[in-house]
């Protein structure tokens, strides 16, 4: 008799076990920078609590993050070469500045008593002058700017362009 699919293998994913960890994937020099970005998360989440219970937010996207200032050697270097694409969902913001001072009103400034020299200041993005994207419900500079989606951001016009070359149509949300 010849052999079917899913012959020899376990019953249900449940009863396997992880593969073993290859040696040649772990780099020291990768794990020291994600527990310096989660260690900075923590502080991020702390500075965002505050500006919550200070009222100057509602939900973490509301807020733009201001990095006023970080250690030098240790923790600028790693949020510059990592904060446009990891900063904003993993900070649960929906901007993040670097070495920049903040403007606008209802800024709330947080001093890291952990990382020593740090300084993040949490600001409504609507103070800004930022408006809210219907599609993905971020706060940015850019909502307004396409004619043809004039209440999204400039992102929404390259979905929508991808979803009619599918055959799908965008969904909305509420």
């Amino acid at each position: 008799m010849g052999a079917y699919p899913g012959a020899g293998k376990p019953e249900s994913v449940h009863v396997t076990t992880f593969p073993e960890e290859r040696g040649e994937w772990a780099s020291e020099r990768l794990a020291a920078e994600w527990e310096r970005l989660l260690e900075v998360r923590g502080e991020v989440s702390r500075a965002r609590s505050r500006a919550r219970k200070a009222e100057r937010i509602g939900k973490g996207i509301d807020a733009v993050l201001y990095v006023v200032s970080a250690p030098e050697e240790e923790w600028l270097p790693l949020l510059v070469a990592r904060a446009r694409h990891f900063s904003p969902p993993s900070f649960n913001v929906s901007g993040v500045r670097l070495r920049e001072a903040p403007s606008g009103s209802g800024r709330h400034c947080y001093e890291s008593a952990d990382i020593p020299g740090s300084v993040l200041a949490v600001v409504p993005a609507q103070a800004l002058g930022w408006k809210k994207c219907e599609r993905c419900w971020l706060w940015s500079p850019r909502v307004g700017e396409d004619r043809e989606h004039p209440r999204s951001a400039s992102a929404a016009r390259r979905w929508c362009a991808r979803s009619a070359r599918w055959g799908s149509s965008p969904r909305s949300r509420p």
